[in-house]
């Protein structure tokens, strides 16, 4: 763990949430500083090797799994409208497209009269496993939230957007 001034924020890093794991964090938070920024990195941390664990068994990725959600909601597209509303690079997201496709998940077809672009939908098989991918990551979001009340589940809702929306005010100002 990264040693500061006292007084200040305490970086925690991926493998400080390994070595000490959650109760270990809480004593950390009560003895030291923890920002909500390091708070959020910790949780997405997390989430990210849950939602990994409970996609495996389906042979997809988080960015896959996201790519065939993309596609289930506006079909057909195209690479760069995917990236877009996944906000990722079009060469990063070429891999995975390259991948899906090689598994049969989605097909590619030429968007008539441009020549070039490539519009992309899911397959029968894609959609399939997506709809079972789905049910295991609703689930996933069942469990994790299962000791909350409906109303701390809204006022969390209600508090990430705000969270959310102020980021990008912040991050638009300057």
């Amino acid at each position: 763990m990264t040693d500061h001034d006292e007084g200040s924020e305490q970086s925690l890093s991926q493998s400080d949430v390994k070595a000490y794991g959650v109760e270990a964090l809480k004593q950390i938070k009560q003895n030291h500083f923890l920002s909500t920024i390091g708070l959020f990195h910790i949780i997405q941390y997390e989430l990210q090797r849950a939602l990994n664990q409970a996609l495996s068994e389906f042979h997809l990725t988080n960015a896959q799994y996201s790519t065939l959600y993309t596609l289930q909601k506006q079909p057909p597209l195209s690479a760069a409208e995917i990236a877009r509303q996944r906000y990722v690079r079009p060469q990063a997201l070429t891999q995975i497209l390259n991948d899906l496709q090689r598994r049969g998940l989605l097909h590619r077809e030429e968007q008539p009269g441009t020549g070039r672009v490539l519009l992309i939908s899911l397959s029968e098989e894609g959609l399939h496993v997506f709809l079972q991918a789905s049910k295991k990551i609703d689930q996933l979001q069942q469990n994790i939230l299962e000791s909350f009340s409906a109303e701390e589940k809204e006022l969390l809702e209600k508090m990430l957007y705000r969270y959310l929306e102020n980021l990008q005010q912040v991050t638009l100002s300057e």
